[in-house]
């Protein structure tokens, strides 16, 4: 389906426009505040139909082949007319396509223009309100080929395993159905306790349903995140574009939903766009093991950048113990960083940089985020990881390094460039210089 995406900034001024593949995996969106991530996420649906926007240049549509057309379409509704398959959006119009000039939408480039038009029926843009409702009550229809995401999980127990398997392990609650007591609907309900006879009358399941938890019984974050898992689960769209997908979630929530959604993409061969203010989503991502497509958007003094980060890169920073404790990642949502030796010079210089701010002083670093080390030694390591993936970030160390001799102090150069480390390396010389001479002075006064 989708072949390459294409941006209109690249990862810095004068930089050609960022360009990639595109595969069934998902693509997440990550920078400061006001930098286009959901803007982006946006534009994704008017790109696919050829149109640019201020972030997204463009979409390129992949050919199927002939037979990978055909099993899409055999797996379509069939209509009341002879050579009509259905396609259902999210919102729940059906639209028909005649099946001859479907084929031809699907397999040939020409087509463009027309493809748009059945893809918007194949995704769904999942922001906050509509990740609350994905739960509510789902039409019974035939069950013996079920045509909705309830039915599936109720009548295909090989695809809803695993769905349910997640759902208990992480909120302690399991699943169940009610799919004939309640007119021509099927309900979702959370207990403690499997179903029994699941979507039966008995005496059994009735008892268990009346002691379970009907859905407007249980949290946003509940609703929301095993919504999403369904969706990816069992649903028919097969382009996503979700907006901040760790609303209403706890962190651990956040991190396992990321993780389940990666490889969900790749298991179900969807493709994903994700828009997320969340560490914790996105270090779930990247150790879910499944490709993943990180894009660091920047937008300051008129100026924007889209920046792809390296997968292999980000999962060393996950390995590393030091960087992961630090909260490396969470530099991804900030225009600067700055890394300071230990947590009371991180709150020291933090609590300037805020009055200065708030005084609106010049000398104040706007969307900052301050990190600390665990000591002088580690931070260069630090720095040099976020400069890797391109986030601007400096270091501030105590004066008195400079007296730990020269080996020690051009150890702290090696994060920054060439012509940035030569200029500092001549200032601390110059100062220990100073220092020095300032020293033996003192001393022969003394004398």
């Amino acid at each position: 389906m989708l072949k390459t995406i294409t941006f209109n900034a690249g990862s810095s001024p004068g930089q050609s426009p960022l360009s990639f593949n595109l595969e069934p995996s998902v693509t997440i969106f990550v920078g400061p505040n006001n930098a286009g991530k959901s803007t982006a996420l946006a534009e994704l649906q008017n790109a696919i139909a050829g149109n640019s926007g201020s972030i997204i240049g463009r979409v390129d549509i992949e050919p199927m082949t002939e037979n990978d057309a055909e099993a899409l379409i055999s797996k379509l509704s069939l209509s009341n007319h002879p050579n009509y398959v259905e396609v259902q959006s999210a919102g729940g119009a059906v639209q028909q396509f005649h099946i001859p000039d479907l084929r031809l939408i699907l397999t040939s480039a020409s087509y463009r223009s027309r493809y748009w038009n059945f893809a918007s029926h194949k995704t769904r843009y999942l922001g906050g309100s509509d990740r609350t409702n994905l739960l509510r009550p789902q039409d019974r229809n035939d069950l013996s080929a079920p045509s909705t995401e309830f039915g599936r999980l109720l009548m295909e127990p090989f695809k809803s395993q695993s769905f349910r398997n997640i759902v208990a392990e992480e909120l302690g609650l399991h699943i169940g159905f009610d799919a004939l007591s309640q007119g021509s609907q099927i309900h979702l309900y959370f207990s403690k306790l499997p179903a029994p006879d699941e979507g039966s009358l008995s005496v059994d399941f009735m008892a268990w349903r009346k002691g379970a938890r009907a859905i407007g019984q249980v949290s946003d974050g509940v609703r929301a995140f095993v919504g999403i898992l369904l969706k990816l689960a069992v649903g028919d769209p097969d382009i996503f574009l979700i907006d901040e997908p760790e609303a209403f979630l706890h962190p651990n929530l956040a991190h396992r939903l990321g993780k389940e959604v990666a490889k969900g993409a790749v298991d179900q061969g969807k493709y994903v766009f994700a828009a997320t203010h969340s560490a914790h989503f996105l270090m779930g991502a990247i150790q879910s093991g499944a490709k993943v497509n990180i894009v660091r958007l920047t937008y300051r003094d008129d100026v924007a950048t889209a920046r792809l980060l390296d997968n292999v890169t980000l999962r060393t920073f996950m390995n590393d113990p030091m960087l992961r404790s630090v909260g490396v990642l969470d530099g991804l949502f900030f225009e600067h960083v700055i890394v300071t030796e230990a947590d009371a010079d991180r709150a020291f210089y933090s609590e300037i940089n805020h009055r200065l701010l708030h005084e609106g002083d010049p000398r104040g670093i706007p969307n900052a985020l301050f990190l600390n080390a665990d000591n002088k030694q580690t931070v260069p390591n630090i720095v040099k990881a976020l400069r890797q993936v391109g986030i601007p970030a400096a270091s501030i160390i105590d004066i008195d390094l400079i007296f730990d001799g020269w080996n020690v102090v051009s150890k702290q150069l090696i994060a920054y460039p060439r012509h940035t480390s030569d200029a500092l390396s001549n200032q601390s010389k110059a100062v220990l210089n100073s220092l020095t001479a300032a020293a033996q002075g003192d001393n022969t006064n003394e004398k």
